[in-house]
């Protein structure tokens, strides 16, 4: 027996009444919006951040801009903000889950997505493998110190 339950919901629009608006479509939007019936707007709003990436990183790989020390640099510096942000985290979040006796186990879908869930459940369970994923995962520049490391073994209980 589950005691899940599973909640849908869409946000549409309606092809004939976009298509109604003829002063307002080019011929390929137009062609678009005959695909189907009705547009799931957050399937187009993905659609369209998906096709703007690989326009950006295209750009970026075309023009030589991704290639270069300074760009690296750049990102290196946005991924260790990112990073450090997350490793502080990890020591609140072990903080209080020490004080509380809390099982982390309980709590990792607030910290990861569904995917990455996936990928740390091909782990053993409380293994210092699985913990040593999940650092990883939130910590990829290796910020994380063997102190921090070894509270978080402990508090996995591996």
């Amino acid at each position: 027996m589950s005691d899940s339950k599973q909640v849908e919901s869409a946000l549409t629009f309606n092809r004939e009444l976009l298509i109604s608006l003829t002063n307002v479509w080019n011929a390929d939007a137009k062609q678009f919006l005959k695909r189907s019936e009705e547009l799931d707007v957050l399937e187009v709003i993905n659609q369209y951040h998906r096709m703007a990436s690989e326009l950006f990183h295209a750009y970026g790989s075309a023009s030589g801009t991704t290639h270069t020390v300074g760009f690296r640099e750049i990102m290196r510096c946005t991924q260790a903000i990112t990073s450090a942000g997350q490793v502080n985290s990890m020591g609140i979040l072990l903080q209080a889950a020490k004080q509380r006796e809390t099982d982390p186990y309980a709590h990792l879908a607030k910290h990861f997505t569904k995917e990455e869930l996936e990928r740390i459940q091909c782990f053993p369970s409380r293994s210092r493998e699985q913990v040593d994923f999940m650092i990883a995962l939130r910590d990829p520049l290796g910020f994380c110190d063997d102190n921090l490391r070894e509270k978080l073994y402990e508090i996995f209980g591996c």
